[in-house]
């Protein structure tokens, strides 16, 4: 897992999504990930989306230092995904987040 979280950081990666079971929560917590019944990510300026699996977990790890944790809403939420300059625009967020291996920092001038 190492491994995978270097190659990713490396291509500009800020973060690390996955779905698992949850009786892997463990394993995944122990690799330094949070393991969340949902997925809630601020991503401004559209707000905040959330992602629910009936049946699955979702593991974050964040690979940048300026992803946080914060409580939005009742959820513990991803923050810091996108870092948009002053005078510049974020990209649209992904409609199927959850769906990627891991988020990536488009915004970056």
């Amino acid at each position: 897992m190492a491994r995978v979280e270097t190659d990713f950081r490396r291509a500009g990666f800020r973060a690390l999504t996955l779905r698992h079971e949850h009786y892997k929560r463990h394993f995944f917590t122990a690799h330094g990930y949070t393991s969340l019944p949902r997925l809630a990510v601020d991503l401004p300026p559209t707000g905040l989306f959330t992602q629910h699996d009936p049946g699955w977990k979702h593991a974050i790890k964040p690979l940048d230092p300026t992803i946080t944790f914060t409580s939005q809403r009742g959820l513990t939420t991803v923050t810091g995904l996108l870092d948009c300059p002053p005078g510049t625009e974020p990209p649209p967020p992904a409609p199927h987040l959850t769906t990627l291996a891991g988020t990536r920092a488009t915004s970056r001038h």
